[in-house]
């Protein structure tokens, strides 16, 4: 099992990369999502 002290450190290095990653990767997904839709519309619309 982890140590506390060792395990307060690794808990923060994978809080603070998520935090920091979370915009990115909404941005992204939002992208991608209206890309995909955007595809499929015009696929309808053909």
């Amino acid at each position: 099992m982890w140590a506390s002290a060792s395990a307060t450190p690794v808990a923060t290095l994978v809080k603070d990369p998520m935090i920091a990653c979370a915009p990115i990767l909404c941005t992204r997904w939002i992208a991608y999502t209206d890309t995909v839709l955007h595809a499929c519309i015009q696929t309808l619309e053909a």
